[in-house]
C-alpha cells in the first residue's frame, strides 16, 4: 500500500476526494489530510507519503511552495496537483518541481483515477527497481558473512547462539522455514552449480558450501513443498531432513568440519576459501556486542581495531554489517548497503565501527536510533533541508518509515513537531539573549533559511505571539 497525502484549503473537495478515491483497489491508503500548505509540509514530514495530491492557492504556504520546499528537503514523492489555476506560468513552474501532473478543476473522476494508475505503476516500478539493487548488494556480502558466522561457530561454539540471529537477519533467513542438508561426494559437480541452474527452485542457501573430508556439506532454507521433491529426485538419498531449529542444523553442518583440520569453501561461483581451525577468526562480532558502556574511548579503539585487524576488505564489510544489525535489531537498508559498497578499506570499516558502537552505548533508556536523532536535530538545527529522510538515509542508514514509527513510540510526539518544537525553543532562547537581532537572522539560525515570513507563522503556532512581540516582552539584551 502506498500512503496518500490530500493538501486543499476547501474542505469539500477533501471530503470529495476520500469519497472518490477507490483506495484499496488502487493499492492506496489515506494518510493524512492537510486545509494548508503548513499543514502539508508537516504531514509529509510526519508520513512520508509516495503520493501528495496538492492544491495551488493555499494559505500560510502555497502548493508551488510547499513542492520547492519537499524537493529541497530531498523527500521522495510523486506529487499531483489538482488545481483551479490553468495559468501557464503555473503548470511551468510545477513540471519543473518534477510534478507528475497537473489537473485543473473540475477533473473528471475516471481522469484523475487514470492518473493514480500510472502513478502507483511508476511506483512499483521504482520499488521493485530498489529491491533488486538491495538484493544485489547484499548478495556481495553473502559469503564473507557466511564465513564469518562459520568461523564464530568453529572458534567458540557455546557463544555461537548469541551472535547468530544477527548473521541469519543480515542472510536473509527465515527461522520457521524448512532447512535441509546435502552431503555428497566431493568428486562429483559443485551441487549449487545444479541447484542453481534449477530455475524453478525456491532454495536459499544458508551457508558456503563446505569441503570436508571428501564430502561436500550444502545447507539450504526451503520455503516450497514442491521444491524439496525436486531437490530430492535431484540428488536422491543425499537430502536430509531438519530435525530441529536452523540454529541447530547450522551447528549440525559442520559437526565434522570441527573434526577437520582443512576446510573448504566455496561461494556460487566456485571461488575457493580455505579455513583453519586454528586460526584467527576473521569475525568476532561477539567481541565487539559484549563491550561494555562504560568503556572509555581508548579502549574502545584497542578493542575494534584488534578485532578487525585481521580481516580483509570484504569480510570487515561483512561485519560492520552484522554490527549494524545487532544494534539497530533491523535488517540492513539499501543506503546501508550502498555506504558499504563505497567503504575502501578495513581501516574506514574500523572508523564506522567505532562511531556506530560509541553512539549506540551514549547512555539513556532511548533506543540508539531514537537517541542519535536527537543529537542530529541539536547539533544540525540550523539546517534548514535537516529531515528524517536525510538522517534515515545519510546518518543512520536505516528505512524512515521504520524510524518514524520508532520516534513516535518513544517520545510521544510525531518528528516534525519535535523538529519545530526545537527550532522554536532556539528561537525564543535568541530574541530573548538578542531582543534587536533581525528576524530573518535569527529564521536562518534556526533552519528556515532565507524565509523568515515562513519562520514567523510557524513561530506564531507555537508560541502564541509573533517574534517581534516575544523580543519586546522578553528580550534582555542587544547585538
Amino acid at each position: 500500500m502506498y500512503k496518500v497525502l490530500l493538501a486543499d484549503d476547501e474542505r469539500l473537495v477533501l471530503d470529495s476526494l476520500k469519497t472518490l478515491i477507490p483506495w484499496d483497489a488502487l493499492g492506496l491508503e489515506l494518510a493524512c489530510c492537510a486545509e494548508n500548505g503548513l499543514e502539508a509540509l508537516q504531514g509529509a514530514l510526519d508520513y512520508s507519503p509516495e503520493i501528495i495530491i496538492s492544491d495551488i492557492k493555499m494559505p500560510l504556504l502555497s502548493g508551488l511552495d510547499l513542492i520547492e520546499r519537499l524537493r529541497a528537503l530531498d523527500l521522495d514523492c510523486e506529487i499531483i496537483i489538482l488545481s483551479g489555476y490553468g495559468e501557464f506560468s503555473y503548470a511551468q513552474r510545477a513540471m519543473r518541481c518534477g510534478v507528475r501532473q497537473y489537473l485543473i478543476k473540475p477533473t473528471k473522476k475516471e481522469e484523475l483515477l487514470e492518473v493514480l494508475r500510472q502513478t502507483v505503476d511508476a511506483l512499483n516500478l521504482k520499488r521493485e527497481s530498489d529491491e533488486r539493487m538491495r538484493v544485489g548488494l547484499l548478495e556481495q556480502f553473502r559469503f564473507p558473512i557466511a564465513k564469518g558466522a562459520l568461523l564464530d561457530l568453529l572458534s567458540d561454539s557455546d557463544s555461537f547462539d548469541e551472535t547468530w540471529p544477527s548473521y541469519a537477519r543480515e542472510l536473509g533467513l527465515d527461522n520457521r522455514a524448512g532447512v535441509v542438508m546435502l552431503e555428497i561426494d566431493s568428486a562429483s559437480t559443485n551441487p549449487l552449480f545444479i541447484i542453481r541452474q534449477e530455475k524453478n527452485l525456491s532454495l536459499k542457501t544458508v551457508l558456503p558450501l563446505l569441503a570436508v573430508d571428501g564430502h561436500y556439506l550444502v545447507l539450504l532454507e526451503v520455503t516450497d513443498v514442491n521444491a524439496l521433491d525436486s531437490l530430492a529426485a535431484l540428488f536422491p538419498g543425499h537430502v536430509r531432513k531438519s530435525e530441529g531449529s536452523l540454529l541447530a542444523m547450522v551447528k549440525a553442518s559442520v559437526s565434522k568440519a570441527c573434526l577437520s583440520k582443512d576446510i573448504r569453501l566455496y561461494d556460487s561461483t566456485g571461488h575457493e576459501s580455505i579455513l583453519k581451525k586454528d586460526s584467527p577468526p576473521l569475525n568476532q562480532l561477539k567481541a565487539l556486542l559484549d563491550i561494555k558502556q562504560d568503556l572509555d574511548k581508548e579502549g574502545l579503539h584497542k578493542i575494534v581495531t584488534s578485532v578487525f585487524s585481521s580481516c580483509g576488505l570484504f569480510e570487515s564489510k561483512a561485519m560492520l554489517m552484522a554490527l549494524y544489525s545487532s544494534i539497530n535489531d533491523n535488517e540492513a537498508d539499501l543506503s546501508f548497503l550502498r555506504l558499504l559498497c563505497d567503504i575502501s578499506s578495513s581501516q574506514e570499516a574500523c572508523g564506522y565501527a567505532e562511531r556506530l558502537i560509541e553512539s549506540a552505548y551514549d547512555g539513556g533508556s532511548e533506543s540508539y536510533p531514537v537517541r542519535m536523532i536527537k543529537r542530529h536535530v541539536k547539533e544540525d538545527i540550523a539546517d534548514e533541508n535537516l529531515s528524517l529522510k536525510y538522517i534515515a538515509e545519510n546518518l543512520l542508514f536505516m528505512n524512515v518509515g521504520y524510524l518514524s514509527r520508532l520516534f513516535v513510540k518513544e517520545t510521544g510526539v510525531k518528528f516534525s513537531e519535535y523538529l519545530n518544537s526545537e527550532r522554536m525553543n532556539k528561537a525564543k532562547t535568541l530574541l530573548s539573549v538578542y531582543k534587536d537581532m533581525p528576524v530573518a537572522r535569527v529564521a536562518e539560525l534556526v533552519g528556515f533559511g532565507d524565509n523568515p515570513r515562513y519562520f514567523s507563522q510557524v513561530f506564531k503556532k507555537y508560541v502564541h505571539s509573533t517574534p517581534s512581540e516575544w523580543a519586546k516582552s522578553h528580550g534582555k539584551g542587544e547585538l
